[in-house]
């Protein structure tokens, strides 16, 4: 090849605009820099909030809790974000779709005595192809305190000892003070229940009547808090009275 044309294609190679026909290194452009996530959520969230959020009811019976009320997301906002936290645990959450609505709460294992029902909505934006956005900033709570009564729990125990026997009830639990109540058993019929300031009873041995030469006479016992809730109904054992006083 003559020098003059080996010079020219050299020359005509270095340039930059042939770099690809002559072998050399393609450069690559990089792609443009994705939007970061935080600023896509931050745009389908400006100006959205929870607009209201209330509480109908709430209330704790036999370990478990319930709760409900209304809530409501500003204009574009399609959906909300329920979160439930009991005494400061989360107990459960969902997603309730829509402008507005209803939302409900339950847990059980709630252990008597009083507890924190904290509720927090968060306003949503779901897409038609089901991607939700939640978000963070206006956001709305509350808290109420929800009591579950603790029951008060009664026994009684009875000595033997002639001509009567002892009853001593007991109890624990409860809100507030204890107030015992006593009944007598005669034969299965009970007597009316007596309110007492006393915890001991006596169970008197009543006469037989004639054509039942005994009777089986038992003693019940509750006790009533300052709440008024009741305990279960205890029981002592049932004793024999005959014409002598009692047969043990």
């Amino acid at each position: 090849m003559p020098d003059t044309l080996r010079r020219t294609l050299s020359l005509w190679c270095s340039g930059v605009f042939l770099l690809v026909g002559c072998g050399g290194p393609l450069e690559e452009r990089p792609p443009a820099a994705a939007e970061p996530v935080d600023t896509l959520e931050g745009a389908l969230c400006a100006g959205l909030s929870v607009t209201s959020l209330s509480l109908q009811g709430a209330s704790s019976y036999e370990g478990v809790m319930a709760a409900s009320g209304n809530w409501a997301v500003s204009t574009s906002a399609n959906a909300v974000r329920m979160e439930y936290y009991v005494d400061g645990s989360l107990r459960s959450h969902e997603t309730r779709t829509g402008p507005s609505g209803t939302w409900y709460f339950s847990a059980g294992g709630i252990a008597c005595g009083a507890h924190r029902l904290e509720v927090r909505a968060y306003a949503m934006v779901i897409d038609s192809q089901n991607n939700s956005t939640v978000c963070v900033d206006g956001a709305r709570s509350f808290s109420q305190s929800v009591s579950e009564a603790c029951i008060p729990l009664a026994s009684v125990s009875c000595g033997t000892a002639l001509p009567f026997a002892q009853c001593v009830g007991s109890a624990s639990g409860g809100a507030g003070t204890l107030t015992p109540f006593w009944q007598q058993e005669i034969d299965g019929i009970p007597f009316v229940w007596q309110q007492g300031s006393s915890w001991t009873r006596k169970l008197v041995c009543h006469a037989p009547s004639p054509g039942m030469p005994t009777h089986q006479v038992r003693l019940r016992f509750k006790v009533r808090d300052s709440a008024g809730t009741e305990s279960a109904v205890a029981s002592s054992a049932t004793y024999v009275c005959g014409t002598d006083g009692w047969i043990l």
